[in-house]
């Protein structure tokens, strides 16, 4: 979630457009690092309990364009959401990173029950209209 805090996403987004490397009606699977950091901490103090098991980091799915909704509606604004053109995308992102984005729009297949399978090791975690909520105050500071 807090990619959309960086630099250049806030820049954009003070003008009132969120950008994104995907289609911007693609799922995005969205965590907040408060909630990375939480489930890491369980992990690290009971890790019997959770060997060889992979954990899905998933606290919510949005859109772009759904993401750029609830901005919006919680700054009380229009914003929208819009896709980095591929070459830029590529300029900005790296050609690694690049490759990654272009694989998960075209492959993945996100699952709700990762988000039960969360919240059984935390409970609670954020989802994304929850944390613009806790967080919105820092999309008008000026860089």
């Amino acid at each position: 979630m807090e990619n959309v805090l960086l630099p250049h996403s806030r820049k954009r987004l003070s003008k009132g457009t969120l950008v994104t490397p995907f289609s911007i009606d693609t799922p995005q699977k969205l965590i907040a690092v408060d909630d990375i950091g939480a489930v890491a901490a369980r992990v690290f103090a009971a890790p019997a309990r959770f060997d060889r098991q992979t954990i899905s980091l998933l606290s919510d799915i949005r859109s772009a364009r759904e993401q750029a909704t609830i901005i919006g509606r919680v700054q009380g604004r229009n914003v929208r959401a819009s896709k980095l053109p591929a070459v830029l995308a590529r300029f900005v992102l790296g050609r690694d990173f690049y490759h990654i984005f272009r694989r998960l729009e075209t492959t993945a297949n996100w699952d709700r029950a990762e988000i039960e399978q969360l919240r059984a090791i935390k409970p609670g975690p954020l989802a994304f209209e929850d944390w613009v909520l806790t967080i919105s105050g820092t999309f008008n500071r000026s860089q």
